[in-house]
């Protein structure tokens, strides 16, 4: 039993031992390398005032790809387009959208000055008065009003939002194109004149990405997968798009309007 009693009393001061080196040694390095990288990482996530670092070591950081963020050059969107995809619960979001911040905007020259009281301060779901676009194209409603931009711009469903163009001739139906699409451009433009920031979508832009095919019997053409990738004519169909927003050289906008960047703009 003595025996016993003394390797335990060994074991206590053992342990003691122990505890008393990792408390003096390991956990002081521990805690001054643990400060070193809590230093460094803030260092390359802060966001850097126009103040705190010069024009050649925004440029270093750039080049560097260091996590560097420049306030001056990337602000927060102004145009937000949501894409879709289709059955990713983008009805659900337009609807709430819509409810916070859509408005019905006259496109005609004569209400250009009038006075829209928004009901967000910042943010817009433009809405079309239906004498202006039901000669041309079916709005649906408030949410679902940009799908027929949509399928103006990338096709598909074109018999539901343009029943006229199937009495209609090749040149009649590029006519129709350029009408719609200028009404859109006046409506963006519109709204930007009034110092708003734009919020739109439709699952109808989800074209500007495309399923994998997947092999079923060799089937491939008639089956997708899962997965998506940018669609081949992407790039046209992007510079489609951004034609209609409310650049400084499109002839709707006035001399007071804001410069829109391409960092504005949030896809």
């Amino acid at each position: 039993m003595k025996a016993c009693n003394g390797r335990r009393s060994n074991y206590a001061i053992l342990f003691f031992v122990i505890v008393v080196l990792v408390a003096t040694t390991i956990l002081p390095t521990y805690r001054e390398f643990s400060a070193v990288s809590t230093v460094a990482l803030k260092e390359q996530t802060s966001i850097v005032t126009n103040s705190s670092i010069s024009t050649d070591d925004k440029r270093k950081k750039e080049h560097n790809n260091d996590f560097y963020y420049d306030r001056e050059r990337w602000s927060s969107a102004k145009i937000a387009v949501l894409v879709g995809p289709h059955k990713t619960a983008s009805s659900t979001l337009q609807v709430f959208l819509v409810g916070l911040t859509a408005q019905e905007i006259s496109v005609h020259d004569n209400d250009t000055n009038s006075t829209y009281k928004y009901p967000n301060d910042e943010w817009v779901w433009p809405v079309g008065i239906k004498s202006e676009y039901s000669d041309e194209f079916n709005g649906i409603n408030a949410a679902k009003f940009y799908a027929a931009l949509g399928s103006c711009l990338f096709g598909g469903y074109t018999d539901h939002f343009f029943p006229k163009w199937k009495h209609q001739t090749k040149e009649e139906i590029q006519e129709a194109r350029v009408r719609i699409l200028e009404y859109f451009r006046s409506l963006f433009a519109r709204v930007w004149n009034d110092g708003m920031n734009l919020v739109i979508g439709s699952e109808h832009f989800d074209t500007l990405v495309m399923s994998l095919a997947k092999n079923d019997n060799n089937r491939t053409s008639h089956y997708n997968g899962e997965e998506t990738h940018v669609a081949p004519d992407s790039s046209n169909k992007v510079a489609h798009f951004l034609d209609l927003l409310p650049w400084s050289s499109n002839a709707n906008l006035n001399a007071s309007s804001r410069n829109l960047r391409l960092e504005d703009i949030e896809i």
